[in-house]
């Protein structure tokens, strides 16, 4: 709707917000389109509820100063890797991938 340049910009903000929330050491990517993948490394369990907390606010905040004409709005899925139940990193790719679409089917209901 506003064109290639605003989505850049739109994923470059997002980028930009994703880098202010998590840690240096922490991997930040972008796998395709508008999908974003955060991999915590070596750090305690975090409860999904604060880190989306975190990411709810941060993202309201920058709506809230009005620097696009359209607010950003993303959808979390957060899987968690537990060492005695190993699994591959596409396997937690899909879990969460789940999550994010439950996320966006309760929005939308």
């Amino acid at each position: 709707m506003f064109g290639h340049r605003d989505g850049d910009r739109a994923l470059l903000e997002v980028s930009d917000i994703l880098k202010g929330i998590f840690r240096e050491s922490d991997i930040i990517a972008r796998i395709g389109g508008d999908e974003f993948v955060v991999l915590a490394v070596e750090t305690e369990y975090v409860s999904a509820d604060i880190l989306t907390v975190r990411l709810r606010e941060t993202l309201n905040a920058f709506n809230a100063k009005g620097d696009l004409p359209y607010p950003l709005a993303l959808s979390a899925g957060i899987a968690h890797y537990n060492p005695k139940d190993p699994c591959s990193i596409d396997e937690l790719l899909v879990c969460a991938d789940k999550l994010v679409y439950e996320e966006k089917r309760k929005r939308y209901v």
